[in-house]
């Protein structure tokens, strides 16, 4: 046995030794390599939530540093700068980026740049030329950004939308860029400075669905360069609008869509606010918008589709300063999208002036034929999409759709009506008359004198708060019409004598023989 140990002291000792010497080396090289590293060398640290981390894997893609990795994360759909052109349009298409293997927990990624030196000026170098390539390759473009959570993560990067494409009346487009003009203008700051006024800009866009609220905000900040930053209201809290907007950066606009939404309870208890989360309130939103501690140099633009509902101190003078009705379209509006629709685009043969007259006859025609107030521009964009190479077609098909689309309206409403006036007579606010004959329009002068027809239209009014009642004016009249004062639509009640849908409706004759030119350079007179 002792010599059984001598020889394995022998044999293995100088092993043992090497590789205790070997641990006690590595223990002081990390040691040495950590000093290095927190007294010979610079680092920063980018975080996947701000956009400078896409300005720099943006970059790191560019010089081709992704190819070079032996590690990489495999994305489907991801396209890197360097990626633009090498392939055509692939479905799916596989963006490999840098990989590390790092070890323990962490909800962030964070990408980490070293240099030798105690200087950071390299570091700042290397980022300030990922921020030139980054904004001179999105030249031309608008960054969206949209709030996850509490920080702001960037949704997606989209053309500049010129502003002619979005179709209102002149007027209101002249106003709205005077004013944002005069607003981000270096001395008009300085001025607000020395006022010593709140530097901000508040706009309200309202009007119905379609219209293109939300077109006319993307359009305005891409007019003058400026990134849109999306705030999901019903998704937050006051706490974390309130940090949402403190680092807000200083020339953006700040979109808040559906700002109806918002709730109207000011003073909500702090144990409702333990218990769960509460959203955003009205209070807090105030706060935030123009609070001690708001911020300053954005541009807020809030849209609605029911303005009406909106509370006073939400957008009272100092807080909005200039307000939009995007209304229904009218002739001209109508005539305009039908001519954007069919006119050639860049790289098309130019109208000749034969031709451009007769587009513009094919335009008039199509928007005698949509009544007025009656159709949102969208719905407008949509019929006429299908029909996007053949303007003759659009127009010839014009009255079918119209006479669809207000029929089916109607009915809607017509429903709608019928299911209120159930409610109506059930409410123990319902008169006698109402309870006791079908509400038509020959008893509809009996109910509005008796009260009841002001009940009814409380009731509509929480169903939609545009939907009144009206009776027909004669036996052919079907029309829904828009109130000429109050924006509300009139419904024409079904009667025994005259179902809705039984005469078609009256819509005026077109004024040419449909010779619409052909769009994309295949015009013809």
């Amino acid at each position: 046995m002792p010599q059984l140990l001598a020889w394995c002291i022998n044999s293995y000792g100088p092993l043992m030794l090497a590789f205790g010497f070997i641990a006690i080396l590595k223990s002081y090289a990390c040691q040495a390599w950590g000093w290095f590293l927190a007294y010979f060398t610079t680092t920063v640290h980018v975080e996947d939530k701000d956009e400078m981390h896409d300005m720099l894997m943006a970059w790191v893609s560019s010089h081709g540093l992704n190819e070079a990795a032996r590690s990489r994360i495999a994305r489907v759909g991801v396209k890197w700068a360097n990626q633009e052109n090498d392939r055509g349009p692939v479905k799916k298409p596989i963006s490999l980026s840098p990989w590390k293997v790092v070890s323990g927990l962490s909800r962030k990624e964070i990408v980490s740049i070293s240099c030798v030196g105690r200087s950071g000026r390299v570091l700042d170098k290397l980022m300030e030329q990922c921020r030139r390539e980054y904004l001179k390759k999105n030249q031309g473009n608008i960054t969206i950004f949209e709030n996850r959570g509490d920080f702001w993560k960037k949704r997606a990067t989209k053309a500049i939308r010129p502003l002619s494409t979005v179709i209102i009346p002149e007027y209101q487009k002249q106003v709205l860029v005077s004013d944002v003009q005069e607003f981000i203008n270096s001395d008009t700051r300085e001025w607000y400075r020395q006022k010593g006024l709140p530097y901000r800009r508040g706009y309200l866009f309202y009007g119905p669905p379609g219209t293109g609220k939300s077109s006319l905000s993307s359009a305005i900040a891409g007019e003058f360069g400026m990134d849109i930053y999306i705030v999901n209201v019903p998704g937050v809290d006051d706490q974390t609008l309130a940090q949402l907007f403190n680092e807000l950066p200083d020339k953006c606009v700040v979109l808040l869509e559906d700002i109806d939404a918002v709730g109207t309870d000011r003073s909500a208890s702090e144990e409702q606010k333990k218990e769960r989360k509460q959203p955003v309130s009205l209070s807090g939103l105030l706060n935030t918008l123009d609070g001690v501690a708001s911020q300053e140099g954005r541009l807020l633009i809030m849209t609605t589709n029911y303005k009406d509902l909106l509370d006073d101190a939400l957008t009272r003078e100092g807080r909005i300063d200039l307000k939009i009705e995007v209304n229904l379209a009218d002739f001209t509006t109508t005539a305009k999208l039908f001519k954007l629709m069919y006119e050639p685009v860049a790289g098309d043969k130019p109208l000749a002036s034969g031709q451009a007259h007769a587009l513009a006859q094919c335009a008039t025609d199509f928007a005698a034929l949509v009544p007025e107030f009656q159709f949102s521009s969208a719905q407008i964009t949509s019929y006429l999409l299908q029909y996007r190479t053949s303007p003759a077609a659009a127009l010839e098909n014009a009255r079918g759709w119209v006479t669809r689309i207000l029929r089916e309206r109607a009915d809607k409403y017509s429903e709608m009506v019928s299911k209120s006036i159930k409610y109506a007579a059930s409410s123990p606010h319902s008169d006698a008359s109402l309870n006791a004959t079908p509400f038509d329009t020959g008893s509809t002068s009996s109910h509005s004198a008796a009260g009841g027809m002001s009940d009814f239209s409380e009731c509509l009014a929480t169903i939609h708060p545009r939907i009144r009642v009206a009776k027909y004016e004669d036996d052919s009249s079907t029309d829904i019409s828009e109130g000429s004062s109050d924006g509300l639509f009139m419904i024409p009640l079904k009667t025994k004598a005259q179902p809705m849908g039984s005469q078609p409706l009256l819509l005026p004759d077109p004024t040419s023989n449909n010779s619409c030119p052909k769009p994309n350079g295949l015009l013809q007179t």
